[in-house]
This record gives structure tokens, sequence and C-alpha cells, in this order.
């Protein structure tokens, strides 16, 4: 009778140690990666960025052509996110979302984080440092700021690429507040360019 309670107790050990793996097996999952989607967000960024002009005036049903010349096709996925209305890709490790959003006569293009996979705004997992933070707000109010020497962890806005005027603007959104998280209520900042005489230029920010 002992032997068989014995073995019982050892059956319920083994159960409750591998539950307790599980259970921090899963809360591991749920952890963003934040130093992987940062770098992935500055690697995407960089190479939509060093393309750009190629966007400006590109039809929208050309724009998947774009893609694949910007990104070669084993770093993307293609997506069926966006209700299929605009061309949707992911990033190869799924960390980031590369689209495009035709409504209204708007062609815009966005590339940000996955927050439909992570949940940055309620992770409390600092995003960027104090000095990043720093770098991003003296770039935002630099009159004399380069829209090629961006910091690039940011979400990278291109609206009105086909219109190729006024209208046609590009904007480094910096989603992080003053502790460094992603999506947070608090203070955010952008940088915003015009397109104007074959390049962009920085609308001066009066906030």
């Amino acid at each position: 009778m002992k032997k068989t309670a014995a073995i019982c107790l050892g059956f319920v050990f083994i159960l409750l140690s591998f539950c307790g793996c599980k259970s921090s097996s899963d809360e591991n999952t749920s952890v963003p990666p934040v130093n992987q989607i940062k770098s992935s967000l500055e690697y995407y960024n960089q190479k939509a960025l060093d393309n750009i002009n190629s966007l400006i005036g590109t039809p929208t049903d050309n724009v998947e052509e774009w893609i694949y010349e910007t990104y070669s096709a084993d770093e993307i996925i293609k997506a069926d996110y966006n209700n299929n209305s605009a061309p949707a890709y992911l990033s190869k490790d799924e960390t980031i979302k590369i689209f495009f959003v035709f409504d209204n006569e708007e062609t815009n293009f966005f590339i940000e984080p996955n927050t439909d996979k992570y949940d940055l705004a309620n992770s409390k997992i600092p995003f960027v440092d104090s000095e990043y933070n720093k770098t991003t707000w003296d770039y935002c109010f630099d009159n004399n700021a380069n829209y090629k020497d961006a910091p690039l962890i940011c979400e990278l806005s291109l609206y009105n690429f086909d219109k190729a005027d006024a209208s046609t603007t590009l904007t480094y959104h910096y989603n992080f507040n003053e502790d460094g998280i992603w999506g947070a209520e608090g203070l955010f900042n952008t940088a915003i360019f015009s397109y104007k005489d074959k390049t962009f230029i920085l609308k001066t920010n009066e906030d």
C-alpha cells in the first residue's frame, strides 16, 4: 500500500514539475523580444529608406515590384492581414509589419513593430533608453535634420507616395514615451518631411 502511494505521489510530482515548466515556457514566449524588434526595425527601415525615392510616383499596381526590389524574397513573408486591400508583409522573424494602405484615394506605406503579435505598450519593458530618447527628441527639433540621417528605431510612414507632390510626406514616428515604453501613453515625437524638388525637406516642428 505504501509502495503504491509512493508511486502515485511520484507521478503527481512529475506532473506538477511538467506543468511548472510549461507555464514558465508560456510566460517566456509572451515577453516581447525587444532587442530583436529594435534591430529589425533599423534594418528594414534602412532598406526602405535606401530605395524610398523609387517608390515616389509609383502606381499602386506596381508597389509589390518595389517591395521585391527593396527586400530579397527570403527577408519577407507575404501576409494576409490588412483585409487584403493592399499588399502586406512580415519580416522573416515576424517582428515587423511592412504594409500599404489604399483608402479614400490615399496611398500610404508603413513599417512598424508587429503589435498584432507583441503587446509592447503593456509589456512595461523599456524599448529605448533615455539617451536614445534624447537623440530622437534632438533630431525632431533640429531644423537642419536630414531625412537620410534619422534614428530608425521608429515607425516609418510614407503618405501619398504616388502623388509625388507637396502632399507626399515621409514621417518618422518615435512611438515611445519618456520611460522608453513603445506605444504607451506619454510623450511622442515625430519628424515630418515634405517631398519637394525630388527630395524630402523637413517641416519645422512647431510643438
